[in-house]
């Protein structure tokens, strides 16, 4: 698998060399946790990158994950991200649903608290930093890992990612099925109000991460008009003729 580095490019900036390996699994970093608790019994972190335009196009985040023997029906995939001061109590953060529809998390409190959400982002981090030898912004740790995605942040007491998605673990995405394209998920923002506890979240989504069979993931992938595509195989047929009238 390889990390694609998107300099130059308005979108998730991403920094990858061995010296700057601290530059992976930050605050206001996108994370990307994968996990199969039955097969693999793993989770794996990607780092995407940290956020600063979440309006561009076509950026590949990452390229070539390969997931192949990874069960898709125990495991899942969640998206997030986390930014404020844990001392002043301004936070914020970012969680990925299959909904595009928009999501109305717990609001009493004990599920939604942005602090405890914070915490637990940055445990899973912690540990897929620990983890990532290679410096290249990918740590794989053992599924039942305490501090990790799936036994501490995907659930639905304060702060998890379930929580988020108003308990409803359907709409955390699956890993692509035997024929399945891509798979979309959309990236909610959160802030607090004078109660840090409560999260208030955006009624739309800000972006659109795509995993794609291909193993690359994509912000806000814009599809190609089927005109082009059989412009493309027109011109491809031209050549193939050409080629065989000159051989």
């Amino acid at each position: 698998m390889k990390k694609v580095f998107a300099l130059g490019v308005t979108g998730l900036l991403m920094l990858g060399t061995a010296s700057q390996a601290s530059a992976y699994f930050e605050d206001g970093n996108l994370t990307m946790s994968v996990y199969d608790t039955a097969v693999q019994k793993k989770e794996m972190g990607i780092d995407l990158g940290a956020i600063t335009d979440l309006s561009a196009q076509n950026v590949t985040l990452v390229s070539g994950l390969d997931f192949t023997g990874w069960d898709r029906t125990s495991g899942g995939i969640g998206i997030y991200a986390e930014n404020g001061d844990t001392v002043t109590y301004q936070l914020e953060g970012w969680f990925a649903t299959t909904s595009s529809t928009g999501i109305t998390p717990f609001d009493d409190g004990s599920f939604t608290t942005a602090f405890d959400f914070t915490g637990k982002v940055r445990g899973a981090q912690y540990q897929y930093n620990l983890a990532d030898a290679n410096h290249n912004g990918i740590g794989t740790i053992p599924v039942e890992n305490a501090s990790g995605y799936n036994s501490n942040l995907n659930i639905t007491s304060p702060g998890g990612y379930s929580g988020l998605n108003n308990g409803a673990v359907n709409r955390e995405a699956k890993l692509l099925a035997p024929g399945q394209e891509y798979v979309d998920m959309y990236l909610y923002h959160f802030t607090t109000d004078a109660d840090w506890n409560i999260v208030q979240v955006g009624s739309s989504y800000e972006a659109v991460i795509q995993l794609q069979a291909d193993g690359d993931v994509v912000l806000n992938p814009v599809p190609v008009p089927g005109a082009i595509w059989l412009l493309g195989s027109g011109l491809a047929g031209l050549a193939g003729i050409r080629r065989r009238k000159n051989s």
